[in-house]
């Protein structure tokens, strides 16, 4: 595990914490963990781990970070796991990431990197 790409999530995540209280603590509630299958190439969660590839995370400046965090832990807020129903996966969670996206943008909570979804 790259103790420095956990350790920016942590400071990141502790950042948050204080200055948008809702997300950070929110946060605190997953496990933090590397992705060493190589499944995902961003940051994902499954509404109890917080799945990163450490090669994407290194890559983001802190504000990015602190919005992809915040956006991780909106599909939670939101139950977008729980409300999948019969919906096709794939299909679900980009219409779930340009709500998500859209609202944090105009809360103005970090900075969405590039490559995002958003459609004002």
């Amino acid at each position: 595990m790259s103790k420095h790409t956990l350790e920016k999530i942590i400071k990141a995540r502790s950042i948050l914490v204080t200055t948008q209280p809702f997300y950070g603590c929110l946060l605190l509630a997953l496990t933090v963990e590397e992705d060493r299958t190589g499944r995902f190439k961003t940051m994902a969660t499954d509404g109890r781990r917080l799945v990163y590839c450490a090669a994407w995370v290194d890559g983001l400046t802190e504000l990015e970070l602190h919005f992809v965090l915040a956006h991780e832990i909106t599909h939670c807020s939101l139950g977008h796991h729980w409300r999948i129903g019969a919906r096709r996966l794939k299909d679900w969670n980009i219409a779930a990431d340009y709500a998500i996206n859209r609202d944090l943008t105009a809360a103005k909570i970090g900075k969405m990197p590039p490559g995002m979804l958003l459609d004002s």
